[in-house]
Protein backbone atom coordinates (compact mmCIF):
# COMPACT_ATOMS: atom_id res chain seq x y z
CA UNK A 1 0.00 0.00 0.00
CA UNK A 2 1.49 3.61 -0.54
CA UNK A 3 1.34 5.54 2.27
CA UNK A 4 1.26 8.96 0.06
CA UNK A 5 -2.24 7.75 -0.50
CA UNK A 6 -3.61 8.65 3.34
CA UNK A 7 -1.63 12.07 3.43
CA UNK A 8 -3.65 15.14 4.43
CA UNK A 9 -2.71 18.37 2.36
CA UNK A 10 -3.87 21.99 4.58
CA UNK A 11 -3.76 25.15 3.13
CA UNK A 12 -0.70 27.00 4.09
CA UNK A 13 -3.18 29.42 6.04
CA UNK A 14 -4.17 26.66 8.43
CA UNK A 15 -0.86 25.10 8.67
CA UNK A 16 1.44 24.54 11.83
CA UNK A 17 4.77 25.37 11.02
CA UNK A 18 7.47 24.40 13.39
CA UNK A 19 11.20 26.11 12.64
CA UNK A 20 14.03 24.96 14.37
CA UNK A 21 17.03 27.72 13.76
CA UNK A 22 13.99 30.04 13.38
CA UNK A 23 15.25 32.78 15.37
CA UNK A 24 17.86 34.33 13.18
CA UNK A 25 18.79 33.50 9.40
CA UNK A 26 17.96 31.26 6.95
CA UNK A 27 15.13 30.34 9.55
CA UNK A 28 13.81 33.53 10.36
CA UNK A 29 14.27 34.15 6.56
CA UNK A 30 12.42 30.97 5.56
CA UNK A 31 9.75 31.72 8.61
CA UNK A 32 9.07 35.29 6.46
CA UNK A 33 8.30 33.88 2.99
CA UNK A 34 6.28 31.40 4.49
CA UNK A 35 4.28 34.43 6.22
CA UNK A 36 4.36 35.75 3.41
CA UNK A 37 3.49 32.69 1.26
CA UNK A 38 -0.07 32.65 3.83
CA UNK A 39 1.06 30.79 6.72
CA UNK A 40 -0.24 32.16 9.84
CA UNK A 41 0.84 30.11 12.60
CA UNK A 42 4.31 29.38 13.30
CA UNK A 43 6.48 28.11 16.56
CA UNK A 44 10.14 29.75 16.23
CA UNK A 45 12.98 27.84 18.27
CA UNK A 46 16.35 29.05 19.28
CA UNK A 47 18.14 29.33 22.05
CA UNK A 48 18.56 32.75 22.88
CA UNK A 49 15.19 34.69 24.02
CA UNK A 50 16.50 38.40 23.56
CA UNK A 51 17.15 36.62 19.87
CA UNK A 52 13.67 35.02 19.76
CA UNK A 53 11.92 38.17 21.18
CA UNK A 54 13.75 40.48 18.56
CA UNK A 55 12.47 37.51 15.52
CA UNK A 56 8.95 37.11 17.28
CA UNK A 57 8.51 41.06 16.36
CA UNK A 58 9.82 41.17 13.43
CA UNK A 59 7.91 37.93 11.79
CA UNK A 60 4.75 40.02 13.20
CA UNK A 61 5.60 43.19 11.10
CA UNK A 62 5.56 40.77 8.06
CA UNK A 63 2.73 38.47 9.08
CA UNK A 64 0.77 40.97 11.82
CA UNK A 65 -2.50 38.56 11.90
CA UNK A 66 -0.07 35.58 12.31
CA UNK A 67 0.14 33.50 15.76
CA UNK A 68 3.65 33.18 16.56
CA UNK A 69 5.34 31.09 19.72
CA UNK A 70 9.09 30.94 21.03
CA UNK A 71 10.13 27.62 22.02
CA UNK A 72 13.46 28.09 23.90
CA UNK A 73 16.33 25.27 23.70
CA UNK A 74 18.84 23.75 21.16
CA UNK A 75 17.66 21.87 19.06
CA UNK A 76 20.91 19.50 19.32
CA UNK A 77 20.12 17.81 22.32
CA UNK A 78 17.10 15.75 22.79
CA UNK A 79 15.16 18.27 25.37
CA UNK A 80 15.52 20.64 23.29
CA UNK A 81 14.38 19.33 20.04
CA UNK A 82 11.19 17.60 22.34
CA UNK A 83 10.51 20.81 23.50
CA UNK A 84 10.04 22.54 20.42
CA UNK A 85 7.80 19.56 19.18
CA UNK A 86 5.85 20.07 22.12
CA UNK A 87 5.72 23.70 21.72
CA UNK A 88 3.76 23.42 18.89
CA UNK A 89 1.95 20.66 19.66
CA UNK A 90 1.01 22.54 22.91
CA UNK A 91 0.29 25.65 20.86
CA UNK A 92 -1.77 23.84 17.78
CA UNK A 93 -2.41 20.39 18.14
CA UNK A 94 -0.41 19.52 15.47
CA UNK A 95 2.72 20.22 13.43
CA UNK A 96 2.03 20.56 9.33
CA UNK A 97 5.38 22.14 8.35
CA UNK A 98 8.56 21.17 9.79
CA UNK A 99 11.91 23.35 8.65
CA UNK A 100 15.01 22.64 10.62
CA UNK A 101 17.27 25.62 10.54
CA UNK A 102 19.39 24.91 13.34
CA UNK A 103 23.16 24.58 13.42
CA UNK A 104 24.85 27.63 14.19
CA UNK A 105 27.93 29.65 12.68
CA UNK A 106 30.73 27.39 11.68
CA UNK A 107 33.18 28.80 9.40
CA UNK A 108 35.03 25.99 6.93
CA UNK A 109 38.47 25.04 8.17
CA UNK A 110 40.29 22.18 7.05
CA UNK A 111 39.79 18.94 8.83
CA UNK A 112 42.97 18.61 9.75
CA UNK A 113 43.28 21.37 10.97
CA UNK A 114 40.48 21.07 13.86
CA UNK A 115 40.77 19.00 16.60
CA UNK A 116 38.63 15.94 17.64
CA UNK A 117 36.65 17.82 20.34
CA UNK A 118 35.67 20.50 17.42
CA UNK A 119 34.91 18.08 15.25
CA UNK A 120 31.98 16.26 17.55
CA UNK A 121 30.69 19.73 18.28
CA UNK A 122 30.15 20.60 14.65
CA UNK A 123 28.46 17.05 14.07
CA UNK A 124 26.59 17.52 16.61
CA UNK A 125 25.25 21.29 16.05
CA UNK A 126 24.94 20.32 12.10
CA UNK A 127 23.55 16.84 11.83
CA UNK A 128 21.66 16.68 15.41
CA UNK A 129 19.89 19.54 14.68
CA UNK A 130 18.65 18.15 12.13
CA UNK A 131 17.76 14.27 13.21
CA UNK A 132 16.45 14.92 16.68
CA UNK A 133 13.76 17.65 15.65
CA UNK A 134 12.89 14.97 12.59
CA UNK A 135 12.65 12.27 14.95
CA UNK A 136 10.81 14.14 17.41
CA UNK A 137 7.87 15.33 15.23
CA UNK A 138 7.52 11.89 13.10
CA UNK A 139 5.31 10.04 15.16
CA UNK A 140 3.17 12.84 15.66
CA UNK A 141 2.87 14.05 12.18
CA UNK A 142 2.25 10.11 11.02
CA UNK A 143 -0.49 10.02 13.29
CA UNK A 144 -2.41 13.04 11.77
CA UNK A 145 -1.59 12.55 8.12
CA UNK A 146 0.94 15.16 7.49
CA UNK A 147 3.18 15.02 4.46
CA UNK A 148 6.81 14.24 5.70
CA UNK A 149 9.56 15.08 3.41
CA UNK A 150 12.93 15.77 3.82
CA UNK A 151 14.19 16.75 0.14
CA UNK A 152 12.65 17.04 -2.77
CA UNK A 153 11.55 13.60 -4.50
CA UNK A 154 14.79 13.15 -7.14
CA UNK A 155 14.73 14.45 -10.77
CA UNK A 156 13.96 11.57 -13.36
CA UNK A 157 17.07 11.16 -15.00
CA UNK A 158 17.17 12.66 -18.53
CA UNK A 159 17.37 10.25 -21.70
CA UNK A 160 20.59 11.38 -23.52
CA UNK A 161 20.81 10.39 -27.32
CA UNK A 162 23.74 8.89 -28.61
CA UNK A 163 24.76 11.50 -31.50
CA UNK A 164 27.81 10.39 -33.65
CA UNK A 165 30.68 12.56 -34.24
CA UNK A 166 30.37 14.54 -37.19
CA UNK A 167 32.51 12.96 -40.57
CA UNK A 168 34.85 15.72 -40.34
CA UNK A 169 35.67 14.72 -36.33
CA UNK A 170 36.03 10.75 -37.16
CA UNK A 171 39.14 9.28 -37.09
CA UNK A 172 40.62 7.43 -40.82
CA UNK A 173 41.98 3.99 -40.19
CA UNK A 174 46.01 4.65 -39.35
CA UNK A 175 48.20 2.89 -42.09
Amino acid sequence: MNDETNIMVRPLADCAVLITGGTSGIGLASARALAEAGARRFVLNGRNAERAEAARLSLAETAPEAEIHLALGDASSQAGAQGAVAACLDAFGRIDVLLNSAGGDVLPRLLHEQGMDEIEAVLRGELLSTILPTRAALEPMMAQGAAARSSPSPPTPPRWRHRARPSSARRSPVS
